[in-house]
């Protein structure tokens, strides 16, 4: 390959990344300028809690008493993925059903 045919390609290559950037900067302006509807911030909340649930009852209730060799009652751990699937879901279906 010639110098020549070096510097076309990576003019070539630079061309389009900078179209690359710019679409993505534009897409991301519109997302940004597009406000949410109440379906979409309420499907967010529930999905967000349903994995705040999954998460910190174990690490601030299960763990402690496990680690204190005291029983773990089942229906606690019953209760804590039932209610964490139940607001996942829950939130799929708000996101899923806001335009129906």
């Amino acid at each position: 390959m010639t110098d020549d045919q070096i510097m076309d390609v990576v003019e070539q290559a630079t061309r389009n990344l900078s179209r690359a950037i710019v679409y993505a900067a534009q897409t991301l302006r519109d997302a940004n300028n597009r406000s949410k509807s109440v379906a979409e911030m309420l499907g967010e909340f529930l999905r967000d809690a349903g994995v705040l649930i999954l998460v910190f009852v174990p690490v601030d209730i299960l763990w402690p008493l496990f680690s204190k060799g005291q029983a773990i009652d089942p229906r606690l751990v019953k209760w804590t993925f039932g209610l964490s699937l139940g607001s996942l879901l829950a939130g799929m279906l708000v996101e899923r059903w806001k335009d129906v």
